[in-house]
């Protein structure tokens, strides 16, 4: 064999062995179980790093909910010797810590993210998509679960119970979607707009006695460790604790906070308007969220309600002064969804704005 038949040779085994490289390397990643082991690795490695860190700023302040609930403590005060920052989360929010909070921190801290990451994931794997493309939306999604997890975030949850709103929904579990709806509410307020999903069901009064019994039942549960007098009073300060944290929030106070990191910010940041009213920019994104509803010959289509909740998933970042990048899990995760539900073979505006 002469020496040019030893160079075609090398090159067609070298391209060879990247065809198969790549075709390997294709097929460890399509597989289910690789996203789901990356998923709740990262749910348990996270934490623990941050711990070591000492950078678990957020967890500490979940524990405070708590354990200030129980003492009847103000919670939206300031508590520099236990952690900086303020809560923000609505009284109820202690009902849910408490499982954790009562454990050390470690364990605590891993439980409390794997639970997100499980809820979350359950919440994907309810929808009505192949295997596929449920890999797809896995994957899509990591990257933002860990930024969640990196600070402990309870955002992973929010999703998932939005997601699960319009699964009950749709399945007629009239009983269900109203919970998981009002769940994300009493903890970020974030939940509410899950809701919206009500106009596919067919069960719309049941769905409204529900939400009714299901308010009142969450709305009282935190008095099971405290009591009425101070709960009532914690709403009422949830509720200006809100109002103050989105006024700060619309100011881009102080220097390079990173909140705000939403369609209203970025206007604010690029053209310098730091007086650009709200409604300006919520108004029309209303109508824009509203005006497929307009289309209700479609509410029973399987694939205009997965568009819909992709498109509420990203607007509640979209256009939240409270948007950061802990919160991204919600955005992505709706944009995944958009993706996967994109007809084979993807075309190239597709891969570009995935990218």
């Amino acid at each position: 064999m002469n020496r040019g038949s030893f160079f075609w040779l090398d090159l067609y085994l070298r391209s060879l062995m990247r065809r198969t490289f790549a075709a390997a390397f294709a097929r460890f990643f399509r597989r289910p179980v690789v996203p789901v082991i990356c998923w709740f690795g990262a749910s348990i490695i996270i934490p623990l790093v941050q711990y070591f860190k000492d950078s678990y700023n957020n967890y500490k302040i979940f524990k405070g909910v708590f354990y200030h609930t129980v003492a009847q403590q103000p919670l939206y005060a300031e508590y520099p010797a236990e952690y900086f920052d303020t809560n923000h989360y609505g009284p109820f929010f202690a009902v849910l810590i408490a499982p954790f909070a009562l454990l050390p921190d470690v364990p605590g801290m891993m439980l409390w993210s794997v639970a997100n990451t499980w809820l979350l994931y359950k919440a994907v794997n309810m929808l009505p998509l192949s295997l596929p493309q449920k890999t797809g939306t896995l994957w899509i999604a990591f990257i933002e679960l860990t930024t969640a997890h990196h600070g402990l975030q309870v955002n992973p949850a929010i999703a998932a119970l939005i997601i699960m709103t319009l699964v009950f929904v749709t399945s007629r579990k009239a009983y269900a979607a109203p919970l998981v709806a009002l769940l994300g509410f009493f903890v970020k307020i974030y939940g509410l707009v899950a809701l919206v999903f009500g106009v596919f069901s067919k069960d719309q009064w049941k769905l409204a006695g529900w939400l009714a019994v299901w308010s009142l039942v969450l709305f009282a549960l935190p008095m099971l460790f405290s009591s009425p007098h101070f709960v009532m009073e914690a709403y009422g300060d949830w509720l200006q604790s809100l109002i103050h944290k989105n006024g700060q929030n619309e100011e881009l106070q102080p220097k390079g906070n990173m909140q705000n990191i939403s369609v209203m910010g970025m206007i604010t940041r690029i053209f310098n308007l730091p007086l650009l009213p709200l409604w300006t920019v919520l108004l029309p994104a209303a109508l824009l969220m509203l005006a497929p509803l307009l289309r209700w010959k479609l509410y029973p289509n399987i694939l205009f309600q997965l568009h819909y909740l992709a498109a509420v998933l990203l607007s509640i970042v979209l256009f939240s002064t409270g948007s950061e990048s802990p919160t991204f899990i919600i955005a992505v995760t709706g944009a995944a969804i958009f993706f996967v539900l994109q007809p084979a073979p993807w075309r190239g505006w597709t891969l570009f704005l995935l990218c």
